[in-house]
């Protein structure tokens, strides 16, 4: 058997070496990128809920809501396991720092440390009453994908 034999062979071997690794550069530039949406949606869920409980017109409508927030934090730490991951690797994960803000805000609200609505007396004690009231357990958050079950 002659080199000239094998070198086809070897340059389909090496093609593949280098594809291999662009495509493992490839998609962990993508898993960065899907989590950097997954953030900005998070983001966006958040300050959604913030605005909301700015018009909430009822003490049912902040039950609600503080279910809403409280199933929002229990994301985060999927979220931050795939930040970290990626910036062990040296990927820069934008919107990180504000996710991470957002995340002690929702625990401060939750636990009732800060008021919510702003200038509103609605603190964690008086919403899980409610949430017990109606039957719902306040560690468990629930929040329906049927809008139809969240009616009150």
């Amino acid at each position: 058997m002659s080199f000239f034999a094998i070198q086809p062979q070897l340059q389909l071997f090496q093609s593949q070496a280098e594809e291999e690794s662009w495509l493992k550069d490839h998609r962990e530039a993508m898993r960065c990128y899907n989590l950097e949406s997954q953030i900005r949606l998070g983001i966006t869920v958040f300050d959604s809920a913030l605005a909301l409980g700015e018009i909430a017109a009822t003490p049912e409508d902040l039950t609600v809501l503080f279910e809403v927030i409280a199933a929002w934090k229990n994301c985060i730490p999927n979220v931050n396991r795939g930040i970290e991951s990626l910036q062990r690797q040296g990927f820069p994960v934008e919107g990180a720092d504000r996710i991470a803000q957002y995340f002690d805000r929702a625990c401060r609200i939750l636990a009732g440390d800060e008021d919510f609505p702003k200038g509103r007396k609605f603190g964690a004690a008086y919403t899980r009453d409610n949430l017990e009231k109606l039957g719902r357990h306040p560690d468990r958050p629930r929040v329906s994908r049927d809008p139809a079950d969240d009616e009150l």
